[in-house]
């Protein structure tokens, strides 16, 4: 909760014994929590985050293997016999794990099917960004554009949504038009869409523990340097 970057904000008045951080946070952010001895565990670790000379390079991280991810959505959709392919990216196709995610699917499909056609949403508009309405008629007009049947790889069950309701709209039946596959295995987000969603799941759970785990240690007084999760 806050904004880590802004310098006002006093997360160190709350006098916390321990710290599970699931944001990108900046060099500055990074060294005062480090000045500030608390016991942290990063999540969603960027690749600025992975540098050797990031004030918490060695503190325990948990690392979602997001180009595993990428690999195993290419080769369950190749194997449905697919000729067509598509992604879906996060709305801002910056975010790392998206890209990761996107990268990797297209390596791996390249490898699979060399003369398989992979097209690509791209980026909205920011405007399109904050609301989904005035983006909707843009993934409509786009999903129209594409040969069916088609595979289409999304970054996450969110985006899904978005993209299942497109394709509704778009008079485009799921799966016999367009097959979805997307990322994070929520099972409300993935049971919210008409059809459900396929999805991948990653091992959130045990990861939980883990990083739960690894906290109370260090709380303790036990250190953990460069412990990772994934």
């Amino acid at each position: 909760v806050g904004d880590w970057r802004k310098a006002s904000w006093k997360w160190e008045k709350w006098q916390a014994d321990g710290l599970i951080l699931a944001e990108d946070i900046d060099f500055p952010v990074a060294a005062r929590i480090r000045d500030a001895g608390l016991p942290t565990v990063l999540l969603q670790v960027t690749k600025t985050m992975s540098r050797p000379d990031f004030p918490l390079s060695d503190v325990p991280r948990c690392h979602f293997d997001s180009e595993a991810c990428g690999r195993l959505a290419a080769q369950h959709l190749f194997r449905l016999g697919h000729r067509n392919f598509a992604i879906v990216e996060h709305t801002d196709t910056s975010v790392y794990w998206s890209v990761a995610r996107m990268s990797a699917f297209r390596d791996e499909l390249s490898k699979l099917r060399p003369d398989a056609r992979c097209f690509s949403y791209g980026q909205p508009t920011r405007a399109c960004q904050r609301n989904w309405l005035l983006e909707r008629p843009h993934l409509i007009a786009w999903l129209q554009s594409l040969p069916t049947p088609c595979a289409l790889f999304v970054a996450n069950d969110r985006r899904a949504i978005q993209v299942s309701e497109a394709c509704r709209f778009a008079g485009l039946s799921v799966p016999d038009k367009i097959s979805i596959l997307s990322v994070d295995d929520d099972h409300w987000l993935c049971n919210a869409s008409t059809p459900t969603l396929s999805s991948i799941r990653f091992n959130t759970r045990d990861a939980g523990f883990r990083i739960a785990g690894i906290l109370a240690d260090m709380m303790s007084g036990n250190p953990h340097t460069g412990d990772r999760i994934t």
